[in-house]
């Protein structure tokens, strides 16, 4: 599966940092080895402790991901604890949030370019405006008679 990063011109280029699905499921295995149903501060310490990540040494790091990945959280986050384990990954919290996470927590580290900046999640107006952006494309399309088949099949 390819992953489409957003980029706004500033903070962190997207380029060359893991696909955020694959960072999802080791994080939901450390969960597993450590036996916790929630994303604790102690797992993504323990993600962050391999490698050249830059939270490695950065405990403040650590906890500004779990409280901004905690404050997405559903139902069943636990404030005091995290993310539960059924909300870890997309949909349940946004897919950007996976890929600032998977960018600024990069086991290889960050890449040279963007070392002190932060990925810049794609903001919910943004969404609106591709949605309304694809909607006047498809309205013209199918306002084509030639087309207008196409839409009745759908």
């Amino acid at each position: 599966m390819d992953i489409l990063w957003y980029y706004n011109g500033t903070g962190v280029i997207p380029q060359g940092y893991p696909d955020p699905m694959l960072v999802v499921d080791q994080l939901k295995s450390l969960m597993r080895s450590m036996r916790s149903q929630y994303l604790t501060q102690e797992v993504i310490a323990k993600f962050c402790s391999s490698g050249e990540a830059p939270c490695k040494s950065d405990p403040g790091a650590v906890t500004k991901h779990w409280e901004y990945l905690t404050s997405l959280g559903g139902s069943k986050t636990d404030k005091q604890k995290g993310l539960h384990v059924s909300e870890v990954g997309w949909p349940s919290t946004p897919l950007g949030s996976w890929l600032k996470f998977s960018a600024e927590a990069d086991h290889e580290g960050m890449l040279p370019c963007d070392e002190g900046e932060n990925y810049i999640p794609k903001p919910a107006t943004e969404d609106q405006r591709m949605a309304d952006t694809l909607q006047k494309i498809e309205d013209k399309w199918f306002s084509d008679p030639k087309n207008a088949q196409e839409r009745e099949e759908l």
